[in-house]
């Protein structure tokens, strides 16, 4: 049986777009993502809100290859919010966590899972480390450990992925992830009546259960 290496219950989940024309530049969409997280935990029965690129997780397939010293080496990446692994249930094994002073002028910093550390940095304490995505002059510094989230394919190992925060690298779509204290399905109308106050453009797209969306890649083939 396939296990999620987080707590798939109570989780709601869904996606959103900030339309570039509306929001054209990155303090606008990270302002408008602050916002849609606030209202999101304003909800009555919401314990934790947390957003990512589409990522392994959801589905996507952004890899690039990463410079480490001298070697390059491919893994699987996304931005995250700071309350996005608590949200999910995904333990941090080492290190820190990202907090909401991991800005956009603040040192970049990423966590990493644990495939990748054991990958990369046998032996080797990976927090302090640096690497950098090729063809970005930028390095990132790692700043801690999570988990491993196995991919919805049972008896397939993890691949390494390395996660940033969403504040230094904005994007205009996003999964919003949030846990309930209650059924998530409960929240549904209140988390669109919000969504729209915020801008009537947005929207709850995909919109489904944790369980539900396990659900349905486990059975893809």
């Amino acid at each position: 049986e396939w296990q999620p290496g987080s707590e798939r219950q109570g989780l709601l989940t869904f996606w959103t777009l900030g339309s570039p024309a509306t929001y054209p530049d990155h303090a606008r969409i990270r302002a408008l993502f602050e916002r849609v997280s606030s209202e999101m935990q304003a909800i009555p029965g919401v314990r934790s809100v947390g957003t990512a690129s589409s990522g392994p997780l959801f589905g996507g397939t952004e890899t690039d290859e990463f410079v480490i010293g001298g070697d390059t080496l491919s893994a699987r990446w996304y931005d995250v919010s700071p309350d996005y692994f608590r949200t999910l249930g995904v333990a941090l094994r080492r290190g820190r966590w990202l907090t909401g002073a991991d800005r956009e002028g603040a040192p970049r910093v990423a966590l990493v899972n644990e495939t990748l550390a054991r990958r990369w940095w046998p032996g080797r304490d990976p927090i302090g480390q640096r690497v950098r995505q090729k063809n970005d002059p930028d390095a990132l510094e790692v700043v801690g450990v999570v988990a491993d989230v196995p991919p919805f394919a049972p008896g397939r190992p993890s691949e390494p992925e390395i996660y940033w925060p969403y504040a230094q690298v904005p994007r205009w779509a996003s999964y919003v992830v949030i846990r309930t204290t209650g059924d998530p399905l409960g929240i549904v109308r209140q988390v669109r009546e919000r969504l729209r106050a915020i801008d009537p453009d947005l929207e709850a797209a995909n919109l489904m259960t944790m369980g539900e969306r396990i659900d349905r890649q486990l059975r893809r083939p």
